[in-house]
C-alpha cells in the first residue's frame, strides 16, 4: 500500500495527501515505527493512521486454529475505527478509499459514506483469479476497479480472461488497472551487505529458463512450523530447482534437516534464503 501510495504522489494528480489505516494484529509482535518514519520523513504527504485494538470472539489468539481466521475477524471488527477515521479525515474531500483485497469488509463502510472504493492486489493477476472463487469475490461488483501489481505483458491470458470474464462467468467484474511492478525501494537489494552482487541472482542467471520455482509469502506470511516442514518437505520431494525467501527466524531445524542433503546454492538462514539447483 506504501509503494501504491508513492506512485500516486508520482503523478500529476490533484491528490494532496494520503492516509494508511494500520489494523492491529495481535499477532503482530515487531513494531514499524521505524520503517513508518522512514516513509514519513521521505514523504511528508504519507500518513500513518493506527486503528484500536478489537476484541476476539475466541479471546485468546492461542484458542484459533490458524492466523486467517483472526485476520478476517480484526479486518471485519474493525469496520467501526475505519469509518470513524474516515469519517475525521472528512468523505468529502477523500478522493478514494483503497482497501486490501482481503479487507472486501471495509467496502461497506465507504459505500455508506459514499467514497469511490477499490481493491488492491499486490500478488498478481493469476493469483486474483484462483481467490476470484472464494465468497469475497460477490463485493467486486460493488466496487469502482481493481488495481493489479502486475503489467499486462507479463500476464497477458490472466489480465485477458479477467476483463472479458472469462475467469468468473456471470459475475460482471469492474474496471482493471495494472500498476506493477511495485517494488520497495530499499536500497540496491540487489547487492549483499559487502557490495558484492547476491549469490542468488548469479546461480538464477545460470538457470535453464522456466526452470526454477519461486516461493515468497510477503512481509506477513505466517506459517505454523508444521506447513513451513511440510512446504519444504513437498520441494525436496518434487525434484525442481526452486529459491525460497522468508523471514530468517522462521527457519526450523528440521526444514534445514531436509534441504542439507541437497546440493543448495544460497542456503543461508541468517538471510532468509534456501536455494536448491
Amino acid at each position: 500500500m506504501v509503494e501504491l501510495g508513492k506512485l500516486l504522489l508520482s503523478h500529476p494528480y490533484s491528490i494532496s495527501s494520503i492516509t494508511i489505516l494500520i489494523p492491529n494484529f495481535p499477532f503482530i509482535t515487531g513494531s514499524y515505527s521505524s520503517y513508518i518514519s522512514s516513509v514519513s520523513s521521505s514523504f511528508p504527504s504519507i500518513t500513518f493512521l493506527p486503528l484500536p485494538s478489537v476484541p476476539l470472539l475466541l479471546g485468546d489468539p492461542s484458542n484459533y486454529q490458524n492466523l486467517q481466521h483472526i485476520t478476517y475477524e480484526v479486518l471485519r471488527n474493525s469496520n467501526p475505527h475505519v469509518k470513524k477515521s474516515l469519517q475525521s479525515i472528512s468523505p468529502v474531500s477523500v478522493s478514494a478509499f483503497i482497501i486490501d483485497f482481503f479487507s472486501y469488509s471495509a467496502l461497506e463502510v465507504s459505500q455508506s459514506l459514499n467514497i469511490p472504493s477499490y481493491f488492491l492486489f499486490t500478488t498478481g493477476t493469476s493469483a486474483l483469479t484462483f481467490f476470484l472463487n472464494f465468497p469475497m469475490a460477490q463485493t467486486l461488483p460493488k466496487c469502482e476497479g481493481i488495481i493489479i501489481n502486475t503489467f499486462e505483458d507479463l500476464e497477458v491470458r490472466a489480465v485477458e480472461g479477467l476483463k472479458k470474464g472469462t475467469c468468473l462467468p456471470g459475475t460482471p467484474i469492474p474496471p482493471i488497472y495494472c500498476i506493477g511492478p511495485l517494488i520497495a525501494n530499499r536500497g540496491d537489494s540487489g547487492k549483499s551487505k559487502d557490495g558484492e552482487r547476491h549469490e542468488c541472482q548469479s546461480w538464477l542467471d545460470s538457470q535453464p529458463n522456466r526452470s526454477v520455482v519461486y516461493l515468497a509469502f510477503g512481509s506477513r506470511g505466517t506459517f505454523s512450523m508444521e506447513q513451513l516442514s511440510e512446504i519444504a518437505f513437498g520441494l525436496e520431494t518434487s525434484g525442481v530447482r526452486f529459491l525460497w525467501l522468508f523471514r530468517h527466524h522462521l527457519v526450523t531445524k528440521t526444514m534445514v534437516h531436509l534441504l542439507n542433503h541437497l546440493n543448495q546454492i544460497g542456503s543461508n538462514p541468517s538471510q532468509g534464503v534456501l536455494g536448491k539447483d
